[in-house]
C-alpha cells in the first residue's frame, strides 16, 4: 500500500512540474506559487474553459436551429415542426 501511496505521490509531482513547463511555455512565471497553488489556479482556468465551451455550444445549437427555420421559411414551409 505505501508503495502506491508514493507511486501517487510521484505522479502527483511530475504533473506538477509538466504543468509548471507548460505554463512557462506560454510565458507565465510560476517561480512565486507552490504546489498547490499551480493546481488550483490551473484547475479553476479548466473550470472557467468548462462553462465557456458549454456556452459556445448552446450558442452553436441554437444557431443552428435558427438556421434550419430560416431555411424553412425561406422554402415555405412551417419555421417549426
Amino acid at each position: 500500500m505505501r508503495v502506491v501511496a508514493l507511486y501517487r505521490h510521484w505522479r502527483h509531482r511530475r504533473l506538477i512540474r509538466r504543468l509548471r513547463g507548460n505554463l512557462a511555455f506560454f510565458g507565465l512565471d510560476t517561480s512565486g506559487m507552490s504546489d498547490e497553488e499551480v493546481e488550483r489556479r490551473v484547475t479553476e482556468a479548466c473550470l472557467v474553459l468548462g462553462r465557456v465551451a458549454r456556452a459556445a455550444a448552446v450558442t452553436a445549437e441554437d444557431a443552428a436551429r435558427a438556421l434550419t427555420a430560416a431555411g424553412r421559411m425561406m422554402r415555405g414551409e412551417p419555421a417549426c415542426e
